[in-house]
């Protein structure tokens, strides 16, 4: 499951590795503060899911919106239309 997987690269930083999110069509504040489709699946996550390791999800997302990225929205074709930096 892709959150384990952010979960466990934001423990392996701690130990001097570095993160370079990359988000992709989605805004990062969404992420962040869990709100729109993040907030419906963390709902259904906390009734799912064992409470402790969402929690470690939520925690691992919000420090990965902290920090410096990148952020590549599609255009109505589907193609990249841009990246920016954050």
């Amino acid at each position: 499951m892709v959150l384990k997987k952010i979960a466990k690269i934001v423990e392996c930083a701690g130990r001097r590795r570095l993160i370079l999110p990359i988000f992709f069509d989605v805004e990062p504040s969404d992420i962040r503060h869990q709100s729109g489709p993040f907030e419906l699946a963390f709902k259904s996550y906390d009734k799912m899911m064992d409470k402790a390791e969402v929690r470690k999800w939520r925690d691992a997302l919000t420090e990965v919106t902290g920090l410096s990225g990148y952020s590549l929205k599609n255009n109505a074709n589907g193609y990249p239309r841009s990246l920016s930096s954050r």
